[in-house]
């Protein structure tokens, strides 16, 4: 399901989600360990793909705008479209 959100300036996608009450699979708690909290960014959204990223997401998901969410920060207009992966 493709859901809308609306960040505060300088907070993580993560941090938009739990506030949002979104369920999100992070067994690592955002530590960038584990990549189990991947989401695919639809539209709204640019950040740097980060080192932990690359390692634990494929060239393929990367591409297809797979992220980790508490690593990229929100836009500058503040509204994103993302889906989570189950």
């Amino acid at each position: 399901m493709i859901r809308l959100f609306r960040a505060e300036e300088g907070e993580t996608l993560m941090e938009v989600m739990r506030r949002a009450d979104v369920g999100l699979n992070a067994p690592c708690g955002g530590n960038h360990s584990c990549g189990k909290c991947r989401v695919q960014v639809m539209d709204g959204m640019k950040c740097p793909i980060g080192a932990d990223e690359i390692r634990l997401l494929s060239e393929a998901e990367l591409a297809a705008g797979w992220r980790l969410p508490a690593h990229c920060k929100g836009p500058e207009n503040g509204r994103f479209a993302c889906r989570n992966r189950i």
